[in-house]
């Protein structure tokens, strides 16, 4: 909705933009929501480095296809938007995907810390 620029092409006392604002800050909870939540069920698992490098290459597919299919569109891309598709995790296309790459590379490290907290200082 941000890269679309649809929140500042109308005047915010539109109806359609109030309701896309809505959903923006919704979703922007909900990612949230979704990182705590994860983070709290994951905390006995192991880092499994198959399903990372599955994610990884699930990462790559879909920003092939949607190349792929700019460039069957015939949309007008120039040359830094085609290494930015085909390289997407250098150059952070996907923030998501990063961020959750970081965290497990750091989990092995944070993981013993957080089993030895106390309840009252966890909560």
């Amino acid at each position: 909705m941000l890269n679309g620029g649809i929140l500042e092409a109308q005047a915010f006392t539109q109806l359609n933009t109030q309701l896309v604002a809505c959903l923006y800050f919704l979703g922007v909870v909900a990612v949230n929501l979704f990182a705590l939540l994860s983070g709290y069920l994951g905390i006995n698992s192991c880092f499994k480095r198959r399903r990372i490098i599955e994610l990884w290459l699930q990462v790559l597919f879909y920003s092939w296809l949607c190349l792929w299919g700019m460039i069957i569109s015939q949309r007008d891309l120039g040359l830094m938007e085609i290494v930015k598709a085909l390289f997407p995790t250098v150059f952070q296309q996907h923030w998501y995907f990063n961020a959750y790459l970081g965290v497990c590379f750091l989990a092995p490290l944070l993981k013993p810390g957080l089993k030895q907290l106390s309840q009252k200082l966890a909560f």
